[in-house]
């Protein structure tokens, strides 16, 4: 056992579930069609990102556009995202 009582399974359950919970940008089960569109359309959430001036990391966390995002992603994008009524 390492210190603190952990044995090296223990280390490797707890970094494996952590890696599960982490927002994945392949992680598409969750994620909004408009979302995905938008990525696919950038080519990738990295490039998404760049477009948008935010971190790669804040569009792999979002799970569907913020309301607030919906007209600056649809204009570097060129992907309609809100539907008109």
């Amino acid at each position: 056992m390492s210190a603190g009582g952990i044995g090296r399974a223990s280390l490797q359950d707890i970094f494996k579930e952590q890696a599960e919970r982490r927002p994945d940008s392949g992680d598409h089960a969750t994620m909004d069609n408009g979302l995905r569109l938008a990525i696919k359309a950038a080519g990738n959430a990295n490039r998404l990102a760049g477009k948008l001036g935010v971190s790669r990391q804040a569009v792999q966390q979002w799970r569907r556009i913020p309301t607030k995002r919906i007209i600056e992603v649809e204009a570097v994008t060129g992907v309609l995202i809100a539907s008109p009524k």
